[in-house]
């Protein structure tokens, strides 16, 4: 993975939108650095929450780590940590 100026051994954290806790991170990112007005761009706190908002809306979640526990965002029906398969 290609990332600008990223130093090749600088460590590097990548949430998928799959991961049913990666939106909840990146706004808290976003909360946080939001905080911080004066060293982070407005603009880069509002892309970190529209990215938010778009990983909400990815149709298919998972627990990262345990791929039986992949689901569809918004059924309810069935608990993301017990359903299997597809």
């Amino acid at each position: 993975m290609e990332c600008g100026d990223l130093p090749p051994d600088e460590p590097l954290f990548v949430l998928r939108a799959r991961d049913r806790f990666a939106a909840e991170i990146v706004r808290a990112w976003a909360v946080r650095a939001g905080r911080h007005h004066e060293t982070v761009p407005e603009a880069r706190v509002g892309e970190a929450f529209d990215i938010a908002r778009a990983m909400d809306g990815w149709p298919i979640k998972q627990t990262p780590g345990r791929p039986d526990t992949r689901y569809v965002a918004g059924d309810d029906s069935i608990p993301p940590d017990t359903q299997s398969g597809e």
